[in-house]
């Protein structure tokens, strides 16, 4: 297959970030309102309480242990787990079936959300899908499994060039263009 060379696998972890705290924050202050208002039934303020702070003890965990939010190595890319699902999100996707990888930010009031798309060849093998992915709607109206925001982690373009350049170099990195959204298919009336 490819060799790595002097170049080697390009890896960015999950990291702690504004956006980061900004989120454990806003968790923080929905447990503490749900704690405070007083028109949730007991069982209801439980039932959200423990989702909210298991929420942030996975967000802290992944921030602490720095796991993997992106790797390109000899084999393909690998897309770490969506921090805020508790089921298995963690894609691999071999270079052969890429076409494209796609850096964007998704326009929001006052700032942007970069993100990181993995456009896949036509043709390529279905990923791994799951109850999951199919109930995810991606802000480009992408494929879910290979689109990761990135705000708990950064992305050095540079590095990304040098080691597509080695290790695939018929994979474009195209920065900047914002995907349109797909239209859903429309649904007849019975």
């Amino acid at each position: 297959m490819h060799e790595l060379g002097a170049v080697g696998p390009y890896e960015r972890r999950y990291r702690p970030t504004t956006a980061t705290a900004k989120a454990l924050a806003v968790l923080g202050l929905a447990i503490a309102s749900t704690l405070v208002l007083p028109f949730f039934p007991w069982l209801v303020k439980a039932l959200l309480v423990g989702y909210f702070a298991a929420v942030i003890l996975k967000i802290l965990y992944s921030v602490a242990n720095g796991g993997v939010a992106f790797r390109a190595d000899s084999a393909g890319v690998t897309l770490g787990v969506i921090l805020t699902r508790f089921r298995r999100t963690t894609v691999f996707i071999p270079w052969t079936d890429i076409d494209e990888i796609r850096l964007w930010e998704l326009p929001l009031d006052r700032r942007r959300l970069p993100y990181l798309t993995v456009v896949r060849r036509p043709g390529a093998p279905d990923l791994p899908a799951g109850p999951l992915f199919d109930r995810l709607r991606t802000p480009s109206g992408m494929d879910p499994r290979t689109n990761r925001v990135m705000t708990t982690w950064t992305l050095d373009v540079g590095r990304l060039r040098t080691v597509m350049a080695q290790l695939a170099p018929d994979v474009r990195l195209v920065e900047g263009r914002t995907p349109r959204r797909q239209r859903p298919s429309p649904r007849r009336r019975r």
